[in-house]
């Protein structure tokens, strides 16, 4: 199974209109590399397809030389291989450092999966995200797992990924900054902490603009589609976490 997932990171950036980020005089700041943005900028790794093409000259990892290393022995043995990283990067074209934004760049990490329940080279598209992890090994385990545990077993998806198990990805910030995020299969918004107060800072409509370059946040035109996913943010900050915080508009 090769899929998509999401970490949560941070930080703020331009409010509104198309706008380079402020790390970026122009795009020949990248030296002339080409860098498929919302794709995976972390890593590559070949098995069963390939993920996140547009690294800058790193050498991508292979899936068949990390298989090579285990050795066949150990995968007969029914072993569950899961190869995924923490966070991507997006090389500092969206704030000073090189993640914590809410950003695919940043967000978006590889994740496979091979061993029982999960065969047959699938490349999925859904929605996942690093929590579904702990459920996902429990389960190829045989372990029950707990009711109380957030995230869901991935060999569902991977049986039938016609059907997604989640339809949003929620993201915690800090360090850079504190604020909450959340990934739909279609939009990215986001909401940072201005003192006591939560405050739209991103939105973005991944299906028009995949790359993430017009940042919606504040634009009188777009209300409605902002009011929407301000709305669904805070359903998803009382759910994960209790509490009900309003944001206010950019």
């Amino acid at each position: 199974l090769a899929a998509a997932s999401l970490a949560g990171c941070a930080s703020g950036g331009p409010i509104g209109g198309d706008v380079l980020p402020p790390v970026m005089k122009n795009a020949n700041d990248l030296q002339g590399a080409t860098v498929e943005l919302p794709l995976n900028a972390a890593g590559h790794l070949d098995v069963g397809g390939s993920i996140g093409r547009g690294t800058l000259g790193n050498k991508p990892a292979s899936g068949t030389a990390i298989l090579q290393e285990l050795g066949e022995e150990h995968l007969r043995t029914g072993k569950v291989i899961v190869y995924t990283s923490d966070h991507g990067c997006h090389f500092r074209t969206r704030n000073g450092e090189y993640k914590r934004s809410p950003h695919d760049a940043s967000l978006h990490v590889p994740l496979v999966i091979r061993g029982p329940g999960f065969t047959g080279g699938k490349t999925v598209g859904s929605l996942t995200s690093l929590i579904d992890l702990p459920p996902t090994v429990l389960t190829a385990a045989g372990i029950p797992v707990p009711e109380e545990f957030p995230g869901h077993a991935l060999q569902a998806l991977a049986a039938d990924p016609t059907k997604p198990v989640r339809g949003e990805v929620y993201v915690q910030i800090s360090e850079a900054g504190d604020g909450r995020a959340l990934r739909t299969m279609t939009h990215t918004v986001c909401a940072m902490f201005d003192g006591p107060v939560l405050r739209e800072s991103h939105v973005y409509d991944n299906r028009t603009d995949p790359h993430q370059r017009r940042n919606l946040a504040g634009m009188p035109e777009y209300a409605d589609l902002r009011r929407e996913l301000r709305e669904r943010l805070e359903r998803a900050i009382l759910r994960e976490e209790g509490k009900r915080i309003p944001i206010e508009e950019a």
